[in-house]
């Protein structure tokens, strides 16, 4: 897709989502990568960019570069700031938070600790993310590793097509001590992000390595980095 369609098309779903003030954000390609760059009001904020950004059809990778500009009513200290976090925490059964971490550096939140899921290091940064006050965040969650399950590869393609993922047999899985690579084919970038919940979804998976490449679009999607 010509750059200037794709920051369009970009702009007019950050404009479409009410998550998102997008006057402050700016877009622009680079290497067929999508840079978000500007202001939010908060670490909430940026996310929602990055996933309105990667809703936009051809989209391969996002590079949020948004800076936190916090009001100015909105300024816990650090100490303050992984009390509250902390004091969340306790009140949100539904994670699994008991062994997770939480460091606090100038608005930066470190998280560190293990959980069993991959979805559930991904809810807990979320869930952080939603705080007023969190500038950023460093997920350092690891996973508990698992026992492997046999057919691994099997299954995981019988997820694909539970999923609904078009064409799913042009998706190439290798799975090797926990590690999954995803190879082929996939039709939108909301395909992509299926096959990789999938993987991840399986039991044994510790990383998810992401090779796929982008039918409807003129290059490649760019590789999206694993997660350990």
């Amino acid at each position: 897709m010509n750059p200037s369609r794709l920051v369009a098309k970009v702009i007019d779903e950050l404009e479409w989502d009410p998550g998102v003030e997008d006057n402050s954000v700016e877009v622009t390609v680079v290497d067929g990568v999508v840079v978000l760059t500007g202001h939010a009001p908060s670490y909430l904020q940026k996310l929602n960019a990055t996933k309105a950004a990667r809703r936009v059809v051809a989209i391969g990778a996002v590079r949020n570069e948004l800076e936190i500009e916090l009001p100015n009513r909105v300024s816990p200290n650090d100490e303050e700031l992984g009390k509250y976090i902390a004091n969340r925490f306790e009140w949100y059964s539904d994670l699994p938070t008991d062994k997770v971490k939480v460091i606090v550096e100038n608005g930066r939140v470190i998280l560190t600790g293990e959980v069993q899921w991959h979805f559930q290091r991904e809810e807990i940064e979320d869930f952080v993310g939603r705080i007023s006050g969190v500038r950023s965040i460093e997920n350092a969650l690891t996973l508990t590793r698992k026992a492997e399950v046999d057919n691994i590869e099997d299954r995981i393609k019988e997820a694909f097509k539970r999923n609904a993922i078009s064409d799913a047999g042009q998706i190439g899985i290798e799975a090797k001590d926990g590690k999954i690579t995803l190879t082929g084919i996939v039709h939108a970038p909301y395909e992509r992000e299926l096959a990789r919940r999938a993987a991840w979804s399986a039991s044994g998976v510790h990383c998810v390595v992401d090779e796929l490449h982008s039918l409807n679009d003129e290059t490649p999607l760019q590789p999206l980095p694993a997660r350990e």
